[in-house]
């Protein structure tokens, strides 16, 4: 499940759930990637808890929240 945010620039994000380093569910990360300027690097922030909670946490989350948290994940490379 994956969820649409706007940050203060106006770009719109989708952010989604992904298992950890190696396929492993725990720890999970939440993805941000970038749906309206493709130059703009993804970005991924690890959290605690496995896939299925991290998938949660979007459901949860409000758009602020969200926000915050696209604010703290960093670049993907």
């Amino acid at each position: 499940m994956s969820r649409t945010i706007v940050d203060a620039d106006l770009r719109q994000w989708e952010v989604f759930a992904s298992a950890g380093p190696s396929g492993y569910a725990d720890p999970a990360a939440l993805v941000f990637r970038c749906r309206s300027d493709g130059d703009v690097p993804s970005r991924g922030l690890t959290v605690e808890g496995d896939k299925s909670e991290a998938e949660a946490a979007v459901l949860r989350s409000t758009s602020d929240e969200l926000r915050a948290l696209l604010e703290r994940a960093q670049p993907l490379s």
